[in-house]
């Protein structure tokens, strides 16, 4: 960079600083100790010769937060996805007692590569005792959905969320958006008369993988969900 600015001549180094991004005065020094005819390569360090990475350092560190985190380790056993009910600056913690210096945002790395993800918490505990036949139940409905599917018997699975109210009100997600150029919503929540609340209801083919949902106003759950199955 130093060296084009210099065969550029008049104008180079303002050149030079447009297409780089480096300022003029970053261009100046770098001609200057050209310039100088000092050995610029003492001090540099040499390949290999930075900070050794983590695993280097504790080649045990993987197992250790293995370790840490098992007891709380929750997920399909099937599914080779998991996720951990510790923070990250938690197992840091831990790991600090252990006499391992490391950083919480290393402790995210190398969870992500035993294969632990950041999820939501859900109602898995059950109060009741569970229903001695309640697995034959589910795998009755398994073995008829199989064999229907098998025969080219359509198979759908249906929902209906909680009523929403109509308009353009505040929700949580998020979407990209040029800086200080957020949608605008409504300051407040308040129930719109004109256009009232409306429930959604999912239809989804398991056998085609396709899906819809519908729109409706009907406090009749039941009488929805046959009309929304039948359009």
């Amino acid at each position: 960079m130093v060296s084009e600015a210099e065969a550029t001549g008049r104008g180079g180094i303002a050149i030079i600083s447009i297409i780089s991004g480096k300022s003029r005065n970053t261009i100046v020094a770098g001609i200057k100790e050209n310039k100088s005819g000092k050995d610029l390569t003492k001090g540099v360090r040499k390949v290999g010769g930075g900070r050794k990475s983590i695993k280097d350092k504790y080649p045990d560190i993987s197992m250790e937060i293995e370790r840490i985190v098992s007891g709380t380790t929750f997920g399909n056993h099937e599914n080779p996805l998991s996720y951990t009910a510790k923070s990250t600056r938690k197992i840091q913690r831990i790991l600090s007692g252990k006499d391992y210096d490391i950083g919480h945002d290393v402790v995210a790395g190398l969870l992500k590569e035993l294969g632990y993800s950041l999820q939501l918490n859900q109602k898995m505990l059950r109060v009741e005792e569970e229903h001695p036949d309640r697995d034959k139940q589910f795998q009755f409905i398994d073995n008829k959905v199989k064999s229907f599917l098998k025969a080219g018997v359509p198979v759908i699975s249906i929902d209906a969320k909680k009523k929403e109210k109509i308009g353009n009100f505040l929700n949580n997600g998020r979407a990209y958006r040029k800086k200080n150029e957020p949608i605008k919503m409504l300051d407040h929540d308040f129930l719109i008369k004109e256009l009232g609340k409306v429930t959604s209801h999912g239809v989804y083919d398991t056998g085609r993988n396709e899906g819809f949902v519908n729109l409706g106003i009907s406090s009749d759950t039941s009488y929805f969900a046959v009309k929304s199955i039948s359009r």
